[in-house]
């Protein structure tokens, strides 16, 4: 779901509606890792409790998350952690397909997007007008529209190179 402001751009991520073959490939992870818990123990209680941890751990894959594009940060609403990110302090963004990864200072946050190409390309210009100089706006989206293309879209196999170049191997 999208919503939008002035200078606001909101959205909000149902992994279950959204992604469920990721939510159930995570549920059988849990059970199966779950049951292997109360095996090797050969205590049923220890079998919850793993399921318990396994489940917190990747709540993300079950929970919705709540995303926002202020004029001064961008704010990660996760389940059981809200993160607020100046634009300042962002070294790298790189959008895909399936959303973003932000790098900065050591943090590596992965942010999914709604599959609406328009909010896409909205955040790609909201994030290059907002962020610093020194932060890098790379887009690998390969289904752009073309009144969607951004410059960096336009030229995505000479982008893939310098990414591969700046990250390394």
């Amino acid at each position: 779901m999208r919503q939008t402001e002035d200078h606001v751009i909101r959205w909000t991520v149902q992994p279950l509606i959204e992604r469920p073959a990721r939510a159930l490939l995570a549920l059988a992870a849990i059970a199966a890792l779950s049951i292997a818990v109360a095996a090797f123990a050969s205590e049923a209680l220890w079998g919850l409790v793993a399921a318990l941890v396994l489940g917190i751990a990747l709540n993300r894959a079950f929970l919705p998350s709540r995303y926002a594009l202020e004029p001064g940060a961008l704010v990660v609403d996760h389940p059981l952690r809200r993160r607020t990110l100046e634009w300042s302090t962002l070294d790298r963004i790189a959008f895909d397909e399936h959303g973003m990864l932000v790098h900065a200072a050591g943090l590596r946050l992965s942010i999914d997007l709604p599959r609406v190409s328009s909010l896409a390309t909205r955040a790609t210009e909201f994030m290059r007008a907002n962020v610093n100089e020194a932060c890098a706006i790379v887009d690998r989206r390969t289904k752009v529209h073309p009144h969607d293309a951004t410059d960096a879209a336009r030229s995505s196999g000479d982008v893939r190179a310098q990414e591969r170049d700046r990250v390394g191997p």
